[in-house]
């Protein structure tokens, strides 16, 4: 246990170690200052240099002369130490030392030392003027001051970048400078023309580094304000351009302001030969680096070709920017049609045509279109065929429009006559004497469009009407002539006649459709005959295919006791000997079993035993089975359909039962299982389980410190004693916890704190709740420090352990004991 005491203590740190610099040239450290002690306390920062030096101690940039530090928690701060040689120190070791001193207690304090190595090598660059204007076309020139501030002669290399950059062509004359110790030289920087407009405002910096090490490096930085430059491209588009049938044309003039500075441009333009030019809009006003387009559009009188010309003239500088293209005007005439000759046909006869058409545009493209007088048309030939469904008289009209909508046209007549039908009465035929012979007749008729009208005579003094397929019973042996005549709506006749031959025949029989059905189900069947003997009697016999039969009925049901393929026969004989046979095909399939579960107790705790009963049932009688449990928190168990299972771990599982037959039936229930998460209010001090193993017994858990209280927790802080023995009873009411810090935390985890009971030691309900507890494992917070606040104890968690009590004295010894069975860092684990 750690009870906060009033120790002072304070510790410093320097980092890095070593850190290489140069005369005039600055060091970076960072300086982390820790509260060793146990209260808060402000300390006093002194840093030592050389003398000559300069250096600034700052905390996010902002100088820092003490700080304030916490103790135990965020009880550490990191500070940026910068510190600057003298412009002419002497290479060498320099120490460099931090010191921290308690305001409350002086001789409490701590230094961090550090190295300096200051190199031979330094440098320091001027650049004037630090502003000015400069003319982007012309030239101008800045001075450069370098001062080697090293112990040691050097060679520095000068670059400059940004608006002014070496890279654009900016020199310094000389390209690089050698000073001995302490000398100073002035270098001229020259740049100008730019390669391309900057920025109205901009800035660049100049860059002295070291030959002798190159870490070694000064730089300074100017302000460049530039005066305007005028620029601009051009392009009109598109480059090339025809257009037929219109005298006008429309172009997209592209203006771009390259310059530095916005500006006004004026369009205009001119053509060869003359036309007619109209800009929209005819100014634009552009800002720097900005892109516009205007509209040109172009207007002849006749056709032909014309070159023009778009120009763009700045309103600042007088400058013109221009581009041309090339239009070409082109104007159509119509196409001369011919349908073709006059033509007579029959109905559905295929008629031939052939259209031409002559274009004085050579290179036109046509659009063809045929419309043959009857609502149908053809397009994209001159040479379509097409059939008439009926007979009279059609007008044809070819029309060939070219592609820019000039068209011609020209018609022709078909006289199109009638044909009579084309009957055919079918294939002779044998029927049975009282069977329907169905008649399969057909006949064509190139008229489509006709109505007709259809008799049959059928040769035994009957006649039908209206239909090609009829279906006619004939009630004795014998051959018989049937004919038939169809008649069109314009007179036109076709007849046609078959032969049918009409003998006697046995029954004919039909077992069923081929069944379906799990084993142990009934089968319906359902069989049927016909026979053209009106008078006969008849037997009837079912085989089932599994050695029984039935007799005297077309309507037997049977129940297969195994799954299989079964070929079930119907036989029936009439009472002149005829006989007749039909088969069905029964499929039996393997039915899976039925399984149910149940589960005694449905709510239990962790390691608490379980009772898991399961049956099931199966059709299929003379199958095997496989039974198979699982529990749902990965353990399984197979064999017995009767089973006793602990969870280890709180939480609702699903346990499931799978009963599998020999030919692969499955069957399944499942069952759920709460496992409490509780805790219980019994307060475990770190100490009592350290080094303890699973299953050993401690001889006593009620460990509380400080005086009055015996190791009961207060999930919501009422210490009074029927609030620990309804936390003590199944299953518990840990879900009325609040952390005493913060009313908001009603979950507790590690690092919460929990309110204390003290006092509460020993009462009837108190000992009943923990006889009760005796049978379960059951989880308790872990403890590492406690504190008092007046009358009220507050435990501080560090896990929660896993227990079974096995026994207790409250009376005289306030003692419990249990055995360990494992320690986690969460309640529900």
């Amino acid at each position: 246990m750690t009870i906060v005491g009033d120790e002072l203590g304070v510790g410093v740190g320097l980092d890095p170690g070593v850190v290489s610099g140069a005369p005039g040239y600055p060091a970076f450290y960072e300086v982390e200052v820790t509260n060793t002690g146990d209260v808060e306390d402000t300390y006093d920062l002194t840093v030592e240099v050389p003398g000559g030096w300069s250096y600034k101690l700052t905390d996010g940039g902002t100088s820092i002369p003490e700080i304030t530090l916490p103790p135990l928690v965020l009880n550490t701060t990191s500070l940026q130490l910068v510190v600057t040689p003298a412009a002419g120190a002497s290479p060498g070791e320099y120490a460099i030392s931090v010191t921290a001193t308690s305001q409350t207690d002086e001789g409490t304090q701590h230094t961090a030392a550090a190295t300096l190595s200051v190199l031979p090598y330094g440098v320091n660059v001027e650049l004037t003027p630090e502003s000015t204007t400069m003319d982007p076309l012309g030239t101008h020139t800045w001075d450069l001051l370098v001062t080697n501030t090293g112990a040691q002669g050097d060679t520095f290399d000068l670059v400059a970048e940004g608006a002014i950059s070496s890279q654009d062509g900016a020199a310094f004359s000389p390209s690089e400078v050698t000073l001995q110790a302490g000398d100073s030289a002035v270098v001229q920087l020259t740049a100008g023309p730019l390669p391309s407009a900057p920025l109205e405002r901009d800035s660049f910096t100049v860059v002295a580094r070291s030959q002798g090490d190159s870490g070694v490096l000064d730089y300074d930085t100017a302000e460049v304000t530039f005066e305007g430059v005028g620029s601009a491209e051009m392009m009109l588009l598109p480059q090339e351009q025809t257009v037929e049938d219109t005298l006008q044309a429309t172009f997209v003039v592209m203006i771009s302001n390259t310059g530095n500075a916005d500006d006004v441009y004026v369009l205009s333009g001119s053509a060869v030969p003359a036309l007619e030019l109209e800009f929209e809009p005819i100014s634009v006003y552009l800002e720097r680096d900005a892109v516009t387009s205007v509209v040109l559009t172009a207007t002849a009188a006749t056709e032909g070709d014309y070159t023009i010309t778009a120009r763009a003239t700045s309103a600042s500088s007088g400058a013109v920017y221009s581009d041309t293209s090339l239009l070409t005007v082109i104007t159509n005439r119509p196409p001369e049609v011919e349908a073709g000759p006059d033509q007579v046909v029959g109905e559905g006869d295929v008629v031939d045509f052939e259209g031409s058409f002559v274009d004085p545009d050579i290179g036109d493209t046509h659009i063809i279109r045929w419309d043959f007088g009857d609502g149908g048309a053809a397009g994209g030939t001159l040479t379509p065929t097409h059939g008439y469904d009926d007979d009279g008289a059609y007008v044809v009209t070819l029309t060939v429009t070219d592609a820019e909508g000039e068209m011609d046209r020209d018609k022709l007549l078909v006289r199109v006559e009638n044909v009579a039908p084309l009957v055919d009465a079918g294939s002779d035929l044998v029927s049975d004497e009282g069977a329907g012979v169905a008649l399969g007749a057909s006949f064509t008729d190139p008229g489509v469009l006709d109505t007709h009208t259809i008799e049959w005579q059928f040769g035994d003094g009957l006649v039908a009407l209206g239909t090609l397929t009829p279906v006619h019973a004939y009630t004795q042996d014998g051959v018989y002539t049937a004919t038939l005549k169809v008649t069109d709506n314009d007179g036109g006749v076709g007849v046609d006649t078959v032969q049918v031959a009409v003998a006697n025949v046995a029954p004919a029989v039909d077992a069923g459709p081929d069944e379906t059905a799990d084993e142990g189900a009934e089968v319906a069947f359902a069989g049927s005959f016909t026979d053209p003997g009106v008078v006969d009697t008849h037997t009837i016999e079912w085989d089932f295919g599994d050695g029984v039969t039935e007799l005297g009925t077309l309507e037997p049901v049977h129940a297969y006791g195994d799954d299989g393929l079964y070929t079930v026969t119907l036989t029936v004989a009439d009472d002149d000997g005829g006989v007749g046979v039909g088969t069905a095909v029964v499929t039996v399939t393997n039915a899976a079993p039925s399984v149910t579960v149940s589960v005694s107790p449905t709510l239990a705790l962790p390691r608490q035993e379980v009772v898991f009963e399961g049956a099931f049932s199966d059709p299929g009688y003379l199958d095997t089975h496989t039974i198979e449990w699982d529990f749902g928190d990965g353990i399984t168990m197979t064999g017995l359909l009767t089973v006793r299972h602990a969870y280890e771990v709180g939480d609702v599982y699903a346990a499931t039962l799978t009963v599998t037959d020999d030919d692969g039936g499955v069957g399944q229930a499942s069952v759920v299982v709460g496992v409490s998460l509780e805790l219980y209010p019994i307060a475990l001090h770190v100490d009592t389980i350290a080094g303890a193993e699973v299953g050993q017994e401690l001889d006593d858990i009620l460990n509380g410190e400080l005086g009055g209280n015996f190791g009961w927790l207060s999930w919501a802080g009422d210490p009074s004693e029927p609030t620990l023995a309804e936390s003590l009873t199944l299953y518990g009411n840990s879900g009325d916890y609040v952390n005493p810090n913060d009313a908001q935390d009603s979950v507790i985890s590690v690092g919460d704190w929990v309110f204390g009971a003290p006092g509460v030691v020993n009462s009837t309900e108190v000992r009943d709740a923990l006889g009760l507890l005796e049978d379960y494992v059951v989880t308790v917070p872990v403890w590492d420090v406690a504190e008092r606040s007046g009358g009220d104890v507050q435990y501080h968690v560090v896990g929660f352990a896993h227990v079974q009590i096995t026994g207790y004295d409250l009376a005289g010894d306030n003692l419990v004991s249990a055995s360990f069975w494992g320690m986690t860092t969460s309640p529900e684990q």
